[in-house]
């Protein structure tokens, strides 16, 4: 509790959630990637693998619940604004150089359209691509270094806090 955003019965209610999703394996429960898919309302996409892999901070192919609540708490309505800017950046950064390259934004933005069924064409998502690289400052280089994506998201500061905040709290109290 002292390490995340919760209270005590905010923690119990989010244990309960956690034990109606999660298989037990072994000692402890834990949630699979398909499950993790499924309790999000997620398609199978690159999106969801990178989410997955945030949660699953000890890359053991599963997240306990230590992960879930760790990972649910940042992204809650109290969760840092900085810590959500940085857990963005890192979704986007497959290869953890610290820059999100063209191809690592294109890829995600591709993820991302075909999860919300919407469609463009290549040309169209080169055209936002190199939109957002110039708006980040980063056309030159065609990579979006972390200093330049936190600026971006301070500019832009209420639409990446309602894309990266999820109202857990609400429904906590709505479902108690």
């Amino acid at each position: 509790m002292d390490a995340t955003n919760f209270n005590a019965d905010e923690v119990h209610a989010l244990n309960v959630y956690f034990d109606g999703i999660a298989a037990k394996k072994e000692k402890e429960t834990v949630i699979d990637r398909a499950q993790f898919k499924a309790a999000l309302g997620l398609k199978e996409s690159l999106f969801i693998n990178r989410m997955f892999l945030m949660f699953d901070t000890d890359g053991d192919g599963q997240i306990n619940f230590e992960e879930f609540l760790s990972g649910i708490s940042m992204m809650c309505e109290d969760g840092d604004f900085a810590e959500k800017v940085q857990f963005s950046f890192q979704v986007y950064d497959f290869d953890g150089d610290g820059m999100i390259a063209r191809q690592e934004l294109t890829d995600m933005l591709k993820a991302s359209l075909a999860e919300t069924e919407l469609e463009m064409t290549d040309e169209e998502l080169d055209i936002l691509v190199s939109a957002t690289l110039k708006s980040t400052g980063s056309s030159a280089t065609g990579s979006i270094t972390y200093d330049q994506y936190m600026q971006y998201a301070q500019l832009n500061r209420e639409r990446f806090q309602s894309a990266m905040t999820v109202n857990i709290k609400q429904r906590i109290a709505r479902s108690t």
